[in-house]
């Protein structure tokens, strides 16, 4: 079932990131999506996904490097070739089952080329929801959520998946780096800081730029 989801999502993550808009000082793309602070705003929520991706992407158990999630971001040609021959000679669930098995021989093959990472987590994700899902975000490295109309502004960093590699992630702050609160220009609020486990290490609060309180853990 997973490897069936997975098929479609890499379908429409082809859509998602035909969409984004490249910024060439910078090894990302940004795309822009309305928030809930400014909806009729279309850049009050930009993201910025690392352009150094994987192409092929595996999730493991730290206790005993099974396997939790398989994830084929870059579709070979040979496997597209395939798709395209049999779409209409094949049913909807054969295609499909012929399509992981052709994506599965080509990155087992290891006298590719292929950009192949994999990091380790003690549970497994939970990958797979209605809305946006983590398995999108692998590569999404900053969000800030604001817009022209409010002096609000959120920024959460996260980890790169290079970041990542021999890295058991136990916390439940996947991927997250930090989270910042600026009002008006300046540091408000409640800031975090976590390490690369996903565990929270430091809070900073502030109130009107100034630090009023922090702790370390």
């Amino acid at each position: 079932m997973k490897l069936k989801l997975c098929f479609l999502f890499i379908l429409s993550v082809v859509l998602t990131f035909g969409q984004s808009q490249l910024n060439p000082s910078k090894n990302v793309t940004w795309r822009f999506e309305p928030n809930l602070y400014s909806p009729s705003d279309p850049e009050s929520f930009r993201i910025a996904t690392d352009l150094n991706q994987s192409d092929f992407l595996v999730v493991l158990n730290c206790s005993d490097s099974s396997v939790i999630h398989k994830h084929f971001f870059t579709i070979p040609s040979p496997c597209l070739d395939m798709f395209q021959k049999n779409k209409r000679k094949l049913s909807r669930g054969d295609l499909s089952n012929e399509y992981i098995k052709c994506l599965e021989m080509f990155y087992g093959d290891l006298s590719n080329e292929a950009k192949r990472d994999t990091i380790y987590t003690s549970e497994e994700l939970v990958i797979y929801s209605e809305r946006k899902t983590e398995e999108e975000r692998f590569f999404d490295i900053w969000m800030e959520v604001g817009s022209t109309d409010t002096s609000f502004h959120l920024i959460v960093e996260l980890y790169t998946i290079d970041e990542l590699k021999n890295i058991c992630i136990t916390g439940p702050y996947f991927r997250t780096k930090s989270i910042e609160e600026w009002q008006g220009g300046l540091k408000f609020g409640i800031w975090k800081y976590f390490d690369k486990t996903g565990k929270l290490i430091r809070k900073e609060e502030y109130k009107s730029g100034k630090l009023i309180k922090e702790e370390n853990y």
